[in-house]
């Protein structure tokens, strides 16, 4: 008789440790990335990812390149566009999902916004907005970067241009 209660005593630790090892951690952004796939968890894992990512960034100065950014936004944002793709029905979702990786900044998954553009797909007219201002900007800063990689490179060619005109090939 004695025994019968230290068995159930055993048995509620194992089931309370069971538990414990079950649960995941609410800090770990990939925690949040697998509730996106529950979806009553949907909206909640999108605040809460949003809200790491603002949190880092806050922390960082603002700060996109700073490498704990960088960290996270390469760490969520293939499974993000993912989530993307498949939540086809889920129009508001999409819509959130599409502003985060915006914000994310991260090259690797401009192929979704491309995928937002498309208008047999997307029938949501934010989700098309904030593709094309995305890649719009994503390309203001690639034309930027060219625009400087070519000006470190003219002044050579000013310095060439008087030697081809003296030589009268010019």
């Amino acid at each position: 008789m004695k025994r019968f209660p230290v068995i159930l005593l055993l048995a509620a630790i194992a089931a309370g440790g069971l538990g414990l090892l079950g649960c995941g951690d609410d800090k770990d952004p990939m925690y949040w990335v697998d509730k996106m796939y529950d979806r009553p968890e949907r909206e909640q894992a999108l605040k809460r990812l949003s809200e790491m990512f603002s949190t880092l960034r806050q922390n960082n100065n603002q700060d996109n390149n700073a490498p704990p950014v960088r960290e996270l936004a390469a760490k969520i944002a293939q499974p993000l566009g993912e989530a993307f793709k498949a939540f086809k029905r889920d129009r508001i979702n999409r819509l959130e999902i599409i502003k985060l990786l915006a914000t994310l900044n991260e090259p690797k998954v401009n192929n979704y916004f491309l995928e937002g553009l498309d208008v047999d797909v997307t029938k949501e007219q934010a989700i098309f907005i904030v593709c094309a201002q995305t890649l719009a900007g994503t390309f203001v800063q690639q034309a930027s970067a060219f625009s400087q990689m070519s000006r470190v490179v003219s002044p050579r060619r000013s310095v060439a241009a008087p030697r081809l005109r003296r030589s009268g090939s010019v």
